[in-house]
């Protein structure tokens, strides 16, 4: 048995050599048959990288000499496009300089004639490069008409002259800065010219502007040094607007002007510039690099002139000044004023007086619409006096009594101040005549309002804005309803409507007016006899008003119209309570009437 296990291990033993010893014959004869097979992958690979990097070789040669048959094509071609395009620039600057030639020898006596004729045997009637210069000098015609203007400016009829009109007020200007170096008028009146003459806001609107400042150059230009901070400046800036406003009037009725606004259907002229102010201001009161900027806009024009002059002026001395001036210019707006734009009194005022201007045409715009309303609409918001007494015997409003005594405040019997207050009168303080009669018997006290206070008034549709009763803002605030203002202040339904309410501003230099506690009011001494009455009728209606009053007793303010500056009016705004007095029975019908529109007068 055991033999037969023996044998069996030695078979498997054979069968396990012989099996070891065929698979290791295979292992190496499969590894020679790779061996030999990478062998001829190998040399096929380098056989093909060797082939490829002959061919793109010769790929590479080829686009090398295509390129370079290509590029001294290109070359080729750029020599002749230059010398095509030099010869195409030099024709072109001097057909440029032939239609420059052309155009000023054509046009420059037209635009000059536009100021003033030269003189007969003047060196300018010889000269049109000397007459060019004498007028930027301003040697004629120091202020260019309102009809100039308007087709200058405006319709730009003629070539050049447009830019001649903000050359020569902007140089006028400089040369007045450096004859009064200490006077810094001057110098605001050149930042306000500046600033007006900036082309973006269009021809129509610098052209308006230009009327405006014209005139209020002309009143500034021979005042006392530094006259802007005295307080008559203010004023004298609003009396100037009411006289260049009819000159605007004049310019606006123009057959020319009038097309021109049905063209660009500017249908509000007054609103149209107000708002191009604004954005004028709006750019100048961020920081002084926009008048620098604008100032060498201006500056660049002035050189083109200069050069007309030059070309055209010969051997002229005059020339060599104008050329001097030229100097002179650039070095004021390259060094000297951006320095004299660090005193922030200069851009401070310049934009004032702009605001101002704004201001007075905003108003304008308010008064121009009202002139359009019929009356028959601002009537239906009157309450007649004769009506209200009606309406009081039927029913007395809350506001109002009825047989009251005593009354508590008793009103001032004359049309003059109390005794201790009547010397006020020859120390600049208004004398308001019946107005005393409304205070509480001798309660008109004589007060000076500060710079930058402001005062309220409650109006309606049809009442002026500059007129005489005022409150303070304390006054104002108090009021609760329509009710307290009629009570308190004693305001008869017939006298006022209200609805609306506008502010002033005090100027510089205070306002003197009168203050003190409202008179209480009797219903006989409100109203006026009315046509178609007789006076026994009217003496039966006076006799029953006696019956109704108002208290009075609030603090009021009485002015004189003339003493208020019209363009430091605020815009009117809502009180809130509403149009007429419902306890009257008076219901305004709004229809057609011109509500929270300013409303001036103005001799």
């Amino acid at each position: 048995m055991s033999d037969f296990f023996d044998d069996i291990a030695s078979g498997v033993k054979r069968i396990k050599n012989s099996v070891s010893d065929t698979v290791s014959d295979g292992v190496n004869s499969a590894q020679k048959t790779v061996s030999r097979g990478y062998d001829v992958a190998q040399k096929q690979v380098s056989e093909g990288i060797s082939t490829a990097q002959k061919n793109v070789d010769a790929s590479v040669g080829a686009a090398k000499k295509k390129v370079q048959e290509i590029s001294k094509e290109v070359s080729k071609n750029i020599d002749v496009g230059k010398k095509k395009l030099e010869t195409a620039q030099k024709q072109i600057e001097s057909t440029a300089q032939q239609a420059a030639n052309a155009v000023t020898e054509q046009t420059l006596k037209s635009a000059l004639a536009f100021f003033s004729a030269a003189k007969q045997g003047s060196e300018a009637a010889k000269n049109v490069g000397i007459w060019l210069w004498e007028v930027i000098k301003g040697d004629f015609h120091e202020d260019p008409t309102v009809g100039q203007i308007a087709t200058g400016m405006v319709i730009s009829m003629i070539p050049i002259v447009d830019q001649i009109c903000d050359v020569r007020d902007f140089f006028a200007c400089s040369i007045q800065v450096r004859e009064k170096p200490d006077d810094n008028l001057p110098k605001i009146m050149m930042v306000i010219t500046i600033i007006g003459v900036v082309p973006t806001i269009g021809s129509f609107a610098k052209g308006m502007l230009k009327i405006i400042l014209s005139i209020l150059r002309r009143t500034f230009k021979n005042v006392p040094a530094n006259f802007h901070r005295l307080p008559a400046f203010e004023k004298r800036i609003d009396e100037t607007l009411e006289k260049a406003l009819k000159q605007v009037k004049v310019f606006l009725n123009r057959a020319d002007v009038q097309k021109y606004l049905q063209f660009k259907k500017i249908g509000d002229p007054y609103k149209f510039v107000a708002g191009k102010i604004e954005i004028l201001i709006s750019e100048a009161s961020k920081n002084s690099s926009y008048v620098i900027k604008q100032a060498k806009y201006l500056l660049g024009i002035f050189d083109k002139l200069i050069g007309y002059v030059k070309r055209f002026g010969g051997n002229n001395k005059l020339v060599q000044e104008a050329l001097e001036e030229q100097k002179k210019l650039k070095d004021f707006i390259n060094n000297k004023l951006p320095k004299l734009l660090q005193d922030n009194e200069i851009l401070t005022a310049a934009i004032k007086m702009l605001r101002k201007v704004q201001r007075r045409l905003e108003i304008e715009s308010d008064m121009a619409f009202r002139a359009t309303v019929n009356k028959k609409n601002l009537d239906k918001i009157w309450f007649p006096y004769l009506d209200e007494l009606e309406q009081m015997k039927k029913k007395t409003p809350k506001w109002a009594d009825r047989n009251k005594t005593p009354l508590p405040y008793k009103a001032h019997s004359r049309a003059e101040p109390p005794t201790s207050q009547a010397h006020f009168l020859n120390e600049g303080y208004p004398d308001i005549g019946d107005g005393f009669t409304t205070f509480a018997r001798n309660a008109a006290r004589a007060t000076e309002f500060k710079e930058g206070e402001v005062l309220y008034r409650i109006i309606s549709p049809g009442s002026a804005d500059n007129s005489v009763c005022w409150m303070r803002k304390e006054e104002f605030a108090k009021l609760s309803n329509k009710d307290d203002w009629r009570r308190n202040f004693a305001v008869w339904g017939s006298w006022n409507s209200n609805g609306e309410y506008v502010t002033y501003t005090v100027p510089k230099g205070g306002l003197k007016g009168w203050e003190g506690k409202t008179g209480s009011q009797v219903m006989d001494t409100a109203g006026r006899k009315p046509d178609g009455i007789s006076q026994l009728d009217w003496d039966k209606k006076m006799n029953e008003a006696k019956e109704f009053s108002l208290d009075g007793g609030a603090i009021q303010i009485v002015l004189d119209p003339k003493m208020l500056q019209v363009s430091n009016l605020g815009t009117r705004k809502p009180t809130g309570w509403g149009y007429g007095d419902d306890d009257l029975g008076h219901v305004v019908d709004l229809v057609g009437v011109p509500v929270l529109k300013n409303s001036v007068y103005v001799k």
